[in-house]
């Protein structure tokens, strides 16, 4: 017999959900914040380069919502006009 593991515990999620004002808008946790918008996390992710001996410009640094979009927007500047999906 094969029991799968319990990965999904909803007991963990109770107290945090049941925390947030009764009006917040389900959709807002179900969506990725637009990355353009956020001239402070660029400054932050720019400091951090800093760190480890990388000079960057927060103002041509992009934020990627993970490793496919990551790729996308590293294809499309590169490939230009030329880039098809």
């Amino acid at each position: 017999m094969c029991i799968a593991p319990r990965i999904f515990d909803p007991g963990l999620y109770r107290a945090p959900l049941a925390a947030l004002p009764r009006n917040s808008v389900p959709a807002v946790f179900c969506t990725f914040a637009p990355n353009a918008e956020h001239p402070e996390h660029r400054r932050v992710a720019a400091r951090w380069l800093e760190g480890h001996r990388f000079k960057a410009d927060p103002y041509r640094i992009i934020l990627c919502n993970g490793i496919q979009h990551g790729l996308a927007m590293a294809q499309a500047k590169a490939w230009g006009n030329r880039a098809r999906c």
